[in-house]
């Protein structure tokens, strides 16, 4: 049996090098392949005009984004927020979504999802623009 990692470190260096060719970038710091029952965390980079890869989407469970730095937009309920580093960003299930980086510097970002979706599954759903 391996010992489980209490502590998992964020590898900005990794995540900056595919930020910096423009590309969102990712890096899953609890999920399935490390043992998580309940919850997925990851830490992402958007580039300017980047965002959500999906569009429109919904979440079959809650989705809290931790604004580490830069200027996150987010849309839902027909609404659009500025969300500044240092806020959260709380999304319910089900509620169509969507999220980018207009600013001129990088986002970063950790995203909580909870409950941990099932293996194999999509976390994000794919979903037509509110009318």
């Amino acid at each position: 049996m391996t010992e489980p990692t209490y502590v998992r470190p964020i590898d900005f260096d990794a995540l900056q090098a595919v930020a910096q060719r423009g590309e969102l970038a990712m890096q899953t710091l609890l999920g399935h392949d490390s043992g998580a029952r309940n919850c997925l965390i990851n830490v992402f980079i958007l580039p300017p005009r980047t965002g959500s890869p999906v569009g429109w989407h919904t979440h079959e469970g809650e989705q809290i984004f931790y604004i580490l730095s830069g200027t996150l937009i987010f849309e839902i309920d027909g609404r659009r927020f500025r969300v500044p580093a240092g806020s959260i960003q709380i999304t319910p299930p089900g509620v169509p979504h969507r999220n980018w980086n207009e600013g001129p510097d990088d986002v970063r970002l950790i995203s909580f999802n909870t409950p941990l979706p099932d293996p194999g599954k999509p976390i994000a759903h794919p979903v037509d623009a509110p009318a």
